[in-house]
C-alpha cells in the first residue's frame, strides 16, 4: 500500500490501547490527557531561557494600508543591526503565534538582540520585520480578510519602499506563525523565499484533530489551507524545524520532517510550547536563515 504524505502525517491519530501499559501509551500518544504533566515530571520541559542582552538596534514602528484588509492601519516593526542601513539588506519576516502581536518577537523573544549578536559574530547583516496577524492563522478567512496577501503583497511592498532587498526573503515563525511561514512559502511566496525556519509548527493531521477553534473556518477551509496536503510545494527549499520534546506538536513536527525533501535541519530538544523554548531556538534558526539569504 502506498503511503502518501497526507496518510503518513495522519498516522498521529492512531488509537491507544487500554490497561496498565495501554494507559501510559495513551497518555504519551495524547489520546489521553496528561502528557505535558508527565513530561514535566521527566524533566522534558527544559530550563528557563533568559532574554538576550546583546546591544541591539532600535525597533522602528510603522503602519501601512492594504486592500487585503480594507480600512485598517496595519501595525508592523523593523529592526536593523546596529550601525547598518536598510538599503540592500535581505529581510527575515517574522510571523507571530496565536494570541501574540508584532511586538512579541522583540519584547518577549529578543530577536533583535540575537540579530545583533549574529552580525557581530560575522553573519551577513539582515533586517527583521514583523506585523500583526491577530488569530488569523495567516491565510484568507471567511470574512474576506486575506492575511496571507497582507504579508506577500502589503508588507513586502513596504519593504521595497525602504530599499530592502525583497529578492532575498526568509521567513520565521512559531506555532501559528510557524504554520504561516511554511504555508506562505508553499503558496503566496512560493519561489520568492530563500529559506524558512519554523518553531513548534502548528500542524494538524486533519480537521477533527485541530484543537484551536478559530484556526480554520470549516473543514473545507482546513482542506484548502492545511499543511499536510502541500508539503510537496516546499520541495527543494532550505527549511529548519525546531520543537520541544514536551510540546504537543512534537510528533507531527517529526513526521513532517520525514516528508520534506531535502531533509530539513531539525532541533528537537527539551522544551515545551513557550517563549523559553523559542528563545532557545531563535539564534540557531536566525543563523540558518542568514546563511541562506
Amino acid at each position: 500500500m502506498t503511503i502518501t504524505r497526507r496518510r503518513a502525517l495522519g498516522l498521529g491519530a492512531a488509537g491507544a490501547a487500554v490497561g496498565g501499559a495501554g494507559v501510559a501509551t495513551g497518555v504519551w500518544t495524547r489520546k489521553l490527557p496528561g502528557r505535558t504533566r508527565v513530561g514535566y515530571w521527566l524533566g522534558l520541559g527544559g530550563d528557563p531561557e533568559p532574554m538576550p542582552t546583546d546591544p541591539a538596534g532600535a525597533v522602528r514602528q510603522a503602519t501601512f494600508s492594504s486592500d487585503a484588509r480594507p480600512g485598517v492601519l496595519e501595525k508592523w516593526a523593523l529592526a536593523l543591526p546596529p550601525g547598518v542601513e536598510a538599503e540592500g539588506l535581505p529581510v527575515v519576516i517574522v510571523l507571530h503565534g496565536w494570541g501574540d502581536d508584532h511586538r512579541f518577537c522583540f519584547d518577549e523573544l529578543g530577536l533583535h538582540h540575537y540579530q545583533a549578536r549574529l552580525v557581530a559574530e560575522g553573519c551577513q547583516p539582515f533586517a527583521l520585520v514583523s506585523l500583526d496577524g491577530d488569530h488569523s492563522y495567516w491565510h484568507r478567512r471567511a470574512d474576506g480578510v486575506d492575511w496571507a496577501r497582507l504579508v506577500s503583497e502589503g508588507l513586502v511592498q513596504e519593504l521595497a519602499k525602504l530599499g530592502l532587498d525583497i529578492s532575498r526573503l526568509g521567513l520565521i515563525g512559531w506555532s501559528m506563525g510557524g504554520y504561516g511561514a511554511l504555508r506562505l512559502a508553499a503558496e503566496e511566496l512560493h519561489g520568492k523565499v530563500r529559506a524558512v525556519a519554523s518553531m513548534s509548527t502548528a500542524i494538524y493531521p486533519d480537521w477533527e484533530h485541530c484543537p484551536q477553534g478559530d484556526a480554520f473556518d470549516s473543514p473545507a477551509d482546513f482542506e484548502a489551507n492545511g499543511l499536510v496536503n502541500r508539503l510537496d510545494r516546499l520541495d527543494g527549499l532550505p527549511i529548519h524545524l525546531s520543537c520541544g520534546v514536551n510540546d504537543f506538536y512534537i510528533d507531527m513536527s517529526k513526521r513532517m520532517a520525514e516528508e520534506l525533501s531535502p531533509a530539513p535541519q531539525t532541533m528537537w530538544r527539551r522544551g515545551d510550547h513557550s517563549a523559553n523554548f523559542w528563545r532557545r531556538s531563535a539564534p540557531v534558526q536566525l543563523r540558518f536563515l542568514a546563511d541562506h539569504l
